[in-house]
């Protein structure tokens, strides 16, 4: 593995401390900045099929700074009148024409429109390019919290994982996640797995921590079962016992509600195992209509409430529980398992929802079962 502005190649597991010091020059370089203005006053210009903005103040006019595809797409959700970023992407920023109508359609939609915004620029290279926009003000705005500002607030709380290993690591402009194995606390002291010891197949406890410094995502943490499947690095993951609150109210109350929900998840991790051991003993008569069954009641009434498309399902049945490295015993632990290998396919948050669906899979199927057994209800 490679750390930001090291040369040599890192011939040990990644820390946590590490991505914090990651974490500290990324921030550093970038020079992030927040200005506010007025929605009429972000001038949108459509050159050559590429985005640029202008901040128009009352004694100047800012540089022509680009867009990138968040802030773009963050800043067209606050047009309420169909200009949408598809619409631009595909129809009319297609030539010059294109460009200038687009242009002007934007200036006419927020001509009177005087709502304060949160612009946030970065730089990016030579370049200082406009990342996100966001509605500002005192009633449920969004509020910037960083990636680092995750990962010093947890520290604080929960200094023990300076040293634990990172497991995975995501960092893009829709947000920021990783997943660390979770230190043995034996006779109080933090032993921290050695990551040449795990083996394939074998599940672990992990810590998740998530963020989006865009507001493409809240802030989150949560714990569960994460499993190499593959000497090449394939992984599954079954997350439970998640908290998440979006990005708004005073930087200090999120900092406080981070730190209260870290104590609450770290003391009731450890269970996470045991459940597992018990899914891979509960029979499942029908795998396909158990499947099929814990996505609508995902979606009626577990915790998410949202329907998954019928083609992530058919992945889960056709692809997901016949995989090699899906077990293979007819049991709750196949269907999560699956369902947690499918969730690999997709994007930052779909993956987030179906990791946390592969958990609830479990609980669901370990509270039906009797006598060792689920027998599925039967539906229409």
């Amino acid at each position: 593995m490679n750390i930001l502005g090291n040369k040599k190649s890192i011939q040990r597991p990644l820390k946590l401390k590490d991505v914090s010091s990651m974490l500290t020059k990324i921030s550093a370089n970038q020079n992030a900045n927040d200005i506010h203005a007025q929605s009429n006053r972000l001038q949108l210009l459509i050159e050559n099929g590429k985005a640029y903005g202008k901040i128009i103040s009352r004694d100047r006019v800012s540089e022509k700074m680009p867009f990138t595809k968040t802030g773009l797409q963050s800043l067209l959700s606050n047009v309420k009148k169909g200009m949408t970023y598809g619409n631009i992407d595909k129809h009319w920023a297609g030539s010059k024409r294109g460009d200038d109508i687009t242009s002007a359609l934007y200036a006419h939609l927020v001509m009177g429109n005087d709502s304060p915004l949160l612009i946030r620029t970065i730089n990016r290279g030579t370049d200082k390019v406009i990342r996100s926009v966001h509605p500002a003000g005192h009633h449920g705005c969004y509020q910037p919290y960083s990636h680092l500002d995750l990962i010093n607030n947890f520290l604080e709380g929960a200094p023990e994982y300076r040293d634990s290993t990172v497991l995975s690591l995501t960092l893009n402009d829709d947000g920021f996640r990783i997943k660390m194995a979770t230190p043995d606390l034996s006779s109080g002291y933090a032993v921290h797995e050695n990551i040449n010891h795990i083996e394939v197949n074998k599940p672990i406890n992990v810590f998740q921590l998530r963020n989006s410094e865009t507001g493409r995502g809240s802030l989150g943490v949560d714990s569960g079962i994460w499993t190499l499947v593959c000497s090449n690095g394939m992984t599954t993951y079954s997350g439970e016992l998640s908290r998440s609150t979006p990005h708004k109210g005073q930087p200090d109350r999120l900092a406080g509600w981070f730190a209260g929900t870290t104590e609450d998840i770290l003391t009731k991790q450890y269970g996470i195992l045991e459940k597992y051991g018990q899914a891979l003993d509960t029979y499942v008569d029908d795998l396909f209509e158990f499947t099929k069954y814990t996505f609508e009641q995902a979606a009626k009434s577990g915790r998410h409430k949202v329907a998954v498309s019928d083609d992530v399902v058919e992945s889960v049945i056709n692809d997901g529980l016949h995989d090699r490295t899906t077990p293979q015993n007819k049991s709750v632990a196949q269907v999560a398992q699956a369902i947690a290998l499918i969730a690999q396919r997709h994007d930052f948050s779909s993956e987030s929802l179906l990791e946390e669906i592969a958990l609830d899979t479990i609980n669901r199927g370990l509270g039906m079962a009797q006598n060792g057994r689920v027998v599925v209800p039967v539906t229409a």
